[in-house]
């Protein structure tokens, strides 16, 4: 690689690990920021990275490439470039100085040191309760007691996610039985509805009691985007996400069901 392209290609892709670091420690979205200039990059499991760097607010280089560690050496080669002058198959390598869950520092060639900071997987777009009206949800459960649970499960997906690379909009349906009870559904724009992700999320967030639910059950949906994920739920403005399940069940009633008939149907007691 010619000497004048280093600055620019060091301060955008520091891609590297220590021998005492798994790599798994360097999947997500990372970013470094100063007074000029913003640069962020998305280590993926598969061994890709994408990448791009911003002045003003403009992004004036963006890339993608593969990777891999040896030690605490970590070998990139650039597959697309939006600058001649940096094409593609372009190879480099880097040092990292200190990685912790939340940041890494790197030290590039000149000895220069910067600091990225990991960029939040998990991103709450909405909560919606509408599958009850918010008469009835309140009588079942209070406001209080909902919103300290959605507090919890919002923290299980960002600990969750926290290293996924993969955009994706989801749906995460929850309804509460009484007896402190809790089922969980996914509505996913990108992918099936049931994998061995979602099986071992649904065991975590169902392994977080919920409050107390009087009356009947109540259900939610908490809507994210995950590693910057694009979408919407599917269902007109303002109704929550339906699960594929409860469509189903819906589908096959004889006759027109109400929340309390499609949570028996699709979580029988």
């Amino acid at each position: 690689m010619k000497p004048k392209l280093l600055p620019l290609v060091c301060l955008l892709i520091p891609m590297f690990a220590s021998a005492d670091i798994a790599s798994n420690q360097m999947l997500g979205h990372w970013r470094f920021a100063d007074a000029t200039m913003t640069g962020e990059y998305v280590f993926r499991d598969d061994g890709t990275y994408t990448a791009n760097i911003a002045q003003g607010g403009k992004v004036v280089w963006s890339c993608a490439g593969i990777w891999s560690l040896e030690g605490n050496i970590l070998h990139y080669e650039l597959t697309r470039s939006s600058l001649e002058r940096i094409p593609p198959g372009t190879k480099d390598a880097d040092k990292l100085v200190e990685i912790t869950r939340d940041y890494f520092v790197i030290e590039t060639r000149g000895g220069a040191r910067r600091k990225y900071m990991r960029v939040q997987n998990f991103e709450t777009a909405n909560v919606n309760i509408g599958y009850l009206s918010q008469d009835v949800f309140s009588a079942r459960m209070t406001v209080s007691k909902l919103a300290d649970y959605v507090k919890r499960l919002q923290m299980v997906c960002a600990d969750f996610f926290a290293q996924t690379a993969t955009p994706e909009y989801l749906g995460i349906v929850v309804a509460v039985k009484p007896g402190r009870r809790s089922r969980v559904w996914f509505v996913s724009s990108s992918a099936a509805e049931a994998n061995d992700y979602r099986d071992k999320l649904r065991a975590i967030l169902e392994n977080v009691l919920p409050p107390e639910s009087t009356g009947g059950p109540v259900a939610f949906a908490i809507s994210g985007r995950i590693a910057g994920g694009s979408g919407a739920d599917s269902n007109p403005a303002g109704q929550p996400p339906m699960p594929r399940e409860w469509r189903d069940a819906v589908s096959k009633a004889k006759a027109p069901v109400q929340f309390d008939e499609i949570i028996r149907l699709v979580w029988p007691d």
